[in-house]
C-alpha cells in the first residue's frame, strides 16, 4: 500500500517531513517510489531505486509525484504471515516486493496446459496466456480449483541458452497450489521455481 507524500505533507511542515523521510529511507524503513522512475508511483511495479538515488530525487522532485512504501524489514511483525500459509507469491507481495518482479520456471511446466483440452493456450513467439475454455468453465464437472488463468507469461533463457518460463509476481499471486481455489497442477510449476543464478534473460 502506498501513501502519497503530499497526503502526509498535510500533517506538518514539508521541510521537516522531508528530513524525516530521508532518515527513514537511510534506515531502510521506507522506500520512495517516483513517477520519474516508474511512471505510476501509486503501484510498486519495479524494484526501488538505490538509497542514494531516492535521497537525491527527494530533494528535487515535486511532492505530488512520489509515494512512500514500507520496506520488507519494517513489515516484519506487522503482516500476519499466517494468512499467507501456502500462498508464497501473495506473501512476497505483502512484504512489499514489486509486482513486476520476474519469476522463472522450467519450460516443461507449460506442457500440462498445452496438452489439456480444457485449457485455452495462446503463444506469440515470446509470450502467451493460459485460460480455461468456455465449455469447461461452465461445466459442472470442472471444479473451481482447476479453473486456472494466467494473464501473461514470457520466455527467457538460462546460462545454457535453454528456454525458461518467466511470469510476473503479480500474476503468480493468484495461482498458489495450496489455496483451495487454485489448481493443484501448479504444484509442479511452483515446486521448480528457478534461482536467479540459473537465469539469463
Amino acid at each position: 500500500m502506498s501513501l502519497p507524500i503530499r497526503t502526509i505533507a498535510e500533517l506538518g511542515e514539508l521541510d521537516h517531513l522531508y528530513q524525516k523521510a530521508a532518515t527513514l529511507v537511510e534506515a531502510r524503513s521506507i522506500d520512495l517510489v517516483f513517477a520519474s522512475h516508474s511512471e505510476n508511483p501509486h503501484v510498486k511495479r519495479i524494484p526501488e531505486l538505490p538509497v542514494e538515488d531516492q535521497l537525491a530525487r527527494l530533494a528535487t522532485e515535486n511532492p505530488s509525484t512520489f509515494c512512500v512504501y514500507p520496506t520488507a524489514a519494517s513489515l516484519k511483525g506487522i503482516v500476519d504471515e499466517a494468512k499467507f500459509a501456502g500462498l508464497p507469491y501473495s506473501r512476497r507481495l505483502a512484504f512489499a516486493e514489486p509486482q513486476l518482479i520476474p519469476v522463472y520456471f522450467e519450460l516443461r511446466v507449460l506442457q500440462q496446459y498445452f496438452t489439456d483440452p480444457r485449457y485455452y493456450c495462446r503463444f506469440w513467439d515470446r509470450s502467451g496466456t493460459i485460460s480455461i475454455t468456455d465449455e469447461h468453465y461452465k461445466s459442472e464437472t470442472m471444479p473451481e480449483k482447476h479453473q486456472v488463468m494466467l494473464q501473461s507469461f514470457g520466455i527467457g533463457y538460462n546460462e545454457q541458452r535453454h528456454r525458461v518460463v518467466v511470469v510476473f509476481l503479480r500474476y503468480l499471486s493468484d495461482l498458489s497450489p495450496e489455496h483451495p481455489r487454485r489448481s493443484p497442477q501448479l504444484t509442479h510449476l511452483c515446486s521448480r521455481e528457478m534461482t536467479q543464478t540459473e537465469i539469463t534473460v
